[in-house]
């Protein structure tokens, strides 16, 4: 039995070391993680921060960016063995393993000149606005729960 175990121990690690991880992350999240027009070449702080670590730990890798519901589906679905960029949200934590966070960020808010918005408290504050966000992104904890009018048609946060 213990034989058995080594062999299948032995081929599973030369089969992980044969296949690269299909690594994946958001292709229009710039500066963090974007592709240009002239190629498909992986760019960002991101890119550069998860091939660093990968490369460490001596992880046969390749890494490809998608736009972020195909992300999350590919790596819902096992066709991918990672995904990064997620906010650490409990949501989140429950539904991923996730390590990290690589870098910490905040939320901000930006309007046009004709809507200037000043010296606001709270959330609260924003009530009378409609708020544009990505389709399927997740920002601040508090944020997300608030009771604000919301214009989720933007793909990608250009």
């Amino acid at each position: 039995m213990r034989h058995l175990l080594l062999a299948l121990l032995l081929s599973t690690t030369t089969l992980a070391a044969a296949q690269p991880w299909r690594v994946v992350g958001d292709e229009q999240f710039a500066p963090y993680s974007f592709v240009t027009d002239a190629d498909d070449t992986p760019h960002g702080l991101d890119v550069e921060l998860v091939d660093a670590v990968l490369r460490e730990a001596g992880v046969a890798y390749e890494i490809r960016l998608y736009p972020w519901e195909r992300v999350k589906r590919m790596l819902d679905r096992g066709e991918v063995q990672m995904a990064f960029q997620f906010a650490g949200t409990p949501q989140r934590q429950e539904q991923y393993e996730l390590v990290g966070p690589l870098r910490s960020g905040a939320t901000v808010f930006m309007t046009t000149a004709k809507t200037a918005i000043s010296d606001w408290q709270t959330l609260d504050d924003f009530s009378p606005y409609v708020i544009g966000q990505v389709r399927g992104y997740v920002y601040e904890e508090h944020f997300d729960r608030a009771d604000l009018a919301r214009d989720t048609s933007a793909q990608n946060p250009r």
